[in-house]
């Protein structure tokens, strides 16, 4: 279960898509997404900015190996797995715990943070991306987190486009928009700052910044699969971005405004 926030627009009438799944004969069922990353990069952080408020993390279980642990967080029926000393991982690994989150279900997407001055380790991206693209068809997102931490984020944000650019035979297919890269119908990568960062040393505050775009980003990157429903539960109580991106849903989908969202999917 979650905590309630309260929220400058939580009143306002906005859009939301509990009618886009209310005629979903799957609404009750689960959404699984995965949220990779080493230790302290702003996984949490992220989850949270994505659903609009707080997900707990409500356990953690053993993968097939026994030397290899999970957490899950938990928001209704959606699940995000997260993933310990993925550092380390090998291909055993890496599909010991894509069969075990998933729950027999294709994940939504993949989620992967790196902070400026945390270590990525670009082998088990690399074998991840390969097993997650190339194996399961899972989208991936690879997200530059707590971007005002270091000017190194830069550094990041181009491996990670690297990366992403070998999935790509057309290049007409990579675009960037808003400071989205988009890779195709295989991922998309970017910055963003999940919460409001303070530097100690000038004591400058930066506010949030990057996550409607990224969500939306993969809203309309799943906007002609299967999975959009699943996604649009995901991001169900987040107001704030309905507030302030339903006139690109509506030029997203080619319908007029107030249309209701049950008709955009």
């Amino acid at each position: 279960m979650l905590e309630k926030t309260s929220s400058p627009v939580a009143q306002q009438q906005v859009p939301t898509p509990a009618a886009a799944t209310s005629n979903n004969d799957d609404v009750n069922s689960e959404v699984h997404i995965l949220v990779c990353g080493g230790p302290k990069v702003g996984k949490s952080s992220l989850i949270n900015a994505l659903c609009g408020c707080p997900v707990a993390k409500t356990n953690t279980i053993g993968l097939d190996r026994c030397t290899q642990k999970t957490n899950y967080y938990q928001l209704d029926n959606i699940f995000f797995w997260d993933t310990p000393g993925i550092q380390q991982w090998s291909h055993l690994d890496i599909d010991s715990y894509l069969n075990s989150s998933g729950r027999s279900q294709t994940p939504v997407c993949m989620f992967y943070c790196a902070s400026p001055g945390s270590f990525t380790k670009l082998k088990q991206l690399d074998m991840l991306l390969d097993e997650c693209i190339y194996q399961r068809h899972i989208f991936c997102v690879l997200v530059v987190t707590n971007m005002f931490v270091d000017v190194n984020r830069r550094v990041i944000l181009d491996e990670f486009k690297a990366l992403l650019s070998k999935y790509i035979d057309d290049k007409k297919e990579i675009r960037e928009e808003h400071g989205i890269w988009y890779y195709g119908k295989v991922g998309l990568c970017t910055m963003i700052n999940s919460q409001e960062y303070i530097d100690e040393d000038t004591n400058r505050r930066q506010s949030q910044q990057g996550i409607n775009e990224l969500v939306f980003a993969v809203t309309k990157s799943l906007s002609e699969t299967h999975l959009l429903a699943d996604w649009l539960r995901t991001i169900e109580q987040n107001r704030q971005f309905w507030f302030d991106k339903q006139e690109e849903l509506y030029k997203l989908t080619e319908k007029p405004h107030g249309t209701c969202l049950s008709e955009m999917v």
